[in-house]
């Protein structure tokens, strides 16, 4: 009996160093980032719906990166009340709230929504949201269309990934920022694939590190360009939106 009950101990005390290995190796298991870029027609209307609860004092606050690109048509709440009768919202609760936009000029832009008090001092966000916009040059079918953002929710500490495919025969390489090096930074970057041998002009594939720092959000931007042109000719661009948790 005793040595059943041994062997029950040692099964559980194995199991559990299993555990804690398996968990340690996931910890520092890098994790690779999503972005979304919406890819929209010119003069294309859109559509970003975020929940918000003014009674708290919080509400959203956007800007645009390129005001000519895009240009803001109007707001309004959508549910839980109304711009015109704030009183229809019972108290505590929150609400929809939805803004419209429109296309006008082709290019890339970003539109960062920031979930503030206005009357603070310090205008510290306690959430963003990112929307990537690629406006192409042609016309298309005027309904709305609803953006969509990613957001990362990596913990401190933890490693996370860019990988992209680049072909620097053509002088066209990914060059990034990030928007606050105090909750993340970069740790370093590698050719992932290297191009196919006896292809002429075959692309390779880069992996960039990098890792959350301080809780916070940030995001990445990569840019694709001749570094002799500069990032105004990018011809293609990601961001990578990331809030950094304890």
């Amino acid at each position: 009996m005793n040595q059943t009950f041994f062997k029950k101990i040692s099964v559980m005390v194995l199991v559990g160093m299993m555990w804690v290995s398996f968990t340690a190796v996931s910890a520092n298991m890098p994790v690779v980032l999503e972005q979304t870029t919406n890819s929209v027609a010119l003069g294309q209307p859109l559509l970003v719906t975020l929940h918000e609860n003014p009674t708290t004092g919080y509400q959203w606050v956007f800007d645009i990166t390129q005001w000519d690109i895009l240009e803001f048509r109007s707001f309004e709440v959508v549910g839980g009340g109304t711009t015109e009768t704030k009183d229809q919202t019972p108290l505590g609760a929150g609400r929809d709230v939805q803004w419209e936009f429109r296309s006008i000029n082709p290019g890339f832009c970003q539109i960062q929504f920031d979930y503030v008090r206005s009357w603070e001092d310090t205008y510290k966000p306690v959430d963003t949201r990112i929307f990537h916009v690629n406006v192409l040059d042609q016309p298309g079918i005027q309904i709305f269309i609803d953006l969509e953002e990613v957001t990362n929710h990596p913990s401190v500490g933890q490693k996370m990934s860019v990988v992209l495919e680049e072909n620097p025969t053509t002088g066209y390489q990914w060059f990034f920022e990030i928007s606050d090096t105090v909750i993340l930074s970069f740790v370093e970057s590698k050719v992932k694939t290297p191009p196919q041998e006896g292809l002429v002009g075959a692309p390779q594939t880069m992996q960039w590190d990098f890792q959350a720092s301080k809780p916070g959000i940030a995001w990445i931007h990569f840019l694709y360009y001749r570094i002799w042109e500069g990032k105004e000719q990018a011809i293609d661009e990601k961001v990578y939106v990331i809030h950094v948790h304890e």
